[in-house]
């Protein structure tokens, strides 16, 4: 079997899918493993117009915060 997994790997792209069957029943879908193979949506600024962060947003917590007992 190795010499078949070294077959189908080499021959394997960034945009190609192997699909393996067996009387029209999908066995195994081989695909390139760390790439994308899908591209993802645009990012759509402005999705959300009432939402807002505050300037302080990434600011470190005071000491009080660690310090005291929050349930």
């Amino acid at each position: 079997m190795p010499l078949v997994r070294d077959y189908l790997v080499s021959i394997l792209e960034p945009d190609t899918t192997i699909i393996l069957t067996d009387d029209n029943k999908v066995l195994a879908t081989l695909s390139p493993a760390g790439l994308a193979t899908t591209q993802k949506a645009d990012r759509v600024p402005d999705i959300y117009p009432d939402m807002w962060v505050s300037d302080d947003f990434d600011d470190l917590l005071p000491g009080e915060y660690w310090l005291t007992n929050q349930s």
